[in-house]
């Protein structure tokens, strides 16, 4: 019987294309080339086999940043004569300057505009200049710099400067619009120090229903993974778990809102309680606590709520469990007892990259 065309990615079970399946994809290939002892190179990009892609995945920065750069160093960011060169569409020259063929390199490198907004940012990469041929082997040598005296803040300072490069050749390729290179470099200073003052507040409770009792347990650490604040508050009754969860992840909303921190990923172990932030459903509004939750949120200039397994929130945890015992709040800042910072470095350890999910913004 007749039947439209469907397309179907093999590579996955559903027939959807997702992330995990193309990196296996890679993996196969990546393989297989290394059994032919072949090094293929197809336009900027480098061989699997020689690329730390670990570094890209490493940096503190937005996700949406962490696959730019990914692009770049794969060779698959759509300029035009990558667009040619696959499509056989559009024009091949740089239309921010008109004069040579819009490569990878030639957008970050040797184009004027470019140029101008290197020339204007706080930092340079001069000593990289004879390795410009190639972006992923001027990728390669600036990972270097992490040796030196604040490298890899330099690097992160990096990417944000080649994305506004990015996008203010967006803005002249689809809307003929041109920026100055100074608004570019303010622009990626002031992004790359706002998610270097974005916090990480970590929440959990712990339950005594025998004693009608609960503890809570914060703890807040800053884009480095740096302790700035511990907390453990005990509450005179108690109610069922999500609900002392979702009452913990209150309080660190609105100790983060005292201490004046505007960028925020509020992570817990409950997931039912992050579901049901996230969620659309109003169903999940009918706890008041959740609601609470949700207007809390447009207080801050950005802030995402975060699932972390029980292993990688130790600290909450047992601060949590401290809390049963005690009849005031404690409070730690500036100074901390030895077993927390070991609890801490303990779940940086063992955790996901610092800030793994997008921001969500709020204005």
């Amino acid at each position: 019987m007749p039947m439209k065309d469907r397309i179907y990615w093999v590579m996955s079970s559903i027939g959807v294309y997702t992330v995990k399946s193309g990196y296996k994809l890679a993996k196969i290939r990546k393989r297989k080339e290394e059994q032919r002892g072949t090094r293929a190179e197809h336009g900027c990009s480098m061989s699997w086999a020689t690329l730390s892609w670990n570094s890209v995945w490493r940096m503190n920065m937005k996700p949406e940043l962490q696959h730019f750069i990914w692009r770049c160093l794969n060779g698959i960011l759509p300029v035009n004569a990558l667009i040619m060169d696959r499509c056989s569409k559009g024009n091949f020259l740089c239309k921010c300057c008109g004069e040579n063929p819009e490569t990878i390199e030639h957008l970050f490198f040797f184009c004027n505009s470019a140029q101008e907004i290197w020339k204007t940012a706080p930092l340079d990469w001069d000593g990289l200049k004879n390795f410009r041929s190639k972006f992923w082997l001027w990728w390669e040598e600036m990972k270097d710099a992490v040796r030196e005296e604040k490298g890899r803040e330099r690097i992160e300072l990096t990417v944000h400067l080649l994305w506004q490069i990015w996008k203010s050749r967006n803005g002249v390729q689809f809307n003929n619009k041109r920026r100055e290179p100074v608004v570019a470099v303010s622009k990626a200073v002031l992004e790359w120090r706002e998610y270097m003052e974005a916090q990480e507040v970590n929440s959990d409770a712990a339950l005594d229903q025998e004693g009608d009792k609960a503890g809570w347990g914060l703890i807040a650490r800053d884009w480095q993974g740096e302790v700035k604040g511990a907390w453990a508050v005990p509450s005179t009754s108690c109610s069922n778990a999500k609900v002392e969860e979702a009452k913990a992840l209150r309080l660190a909303m609105l100790v983060a809102k005292q201490n004046g921190w505007r960028r925020v990923e509020f992570e817990s172990d409950c997931l039912q309680v992050i579901n049901d932030i996230n969620s659309t459903n109003d169903e999940a509004v009918r706890c008041t606590v959740i609601s609470d939750i949700r207007k809390l949120k447009y207080r801050f200039d950005e802030c995402c709520f975060a699932f972390t397994k029980r292993e990688n929130n130790s600290v909450s945890h047992t601060l949590a469990r401290k809390a049963l015992q005690m009849e005031c709040p404690a409070e730690w800042k500036e100074c901390f007892p030895g077993w927390l910072l070991e609890l801490a470095h303990a779940d940086c350890k063992g955790s996901c990259p610092f800030f793994s999910v997008s921001w969500i913004a709020y204005h």
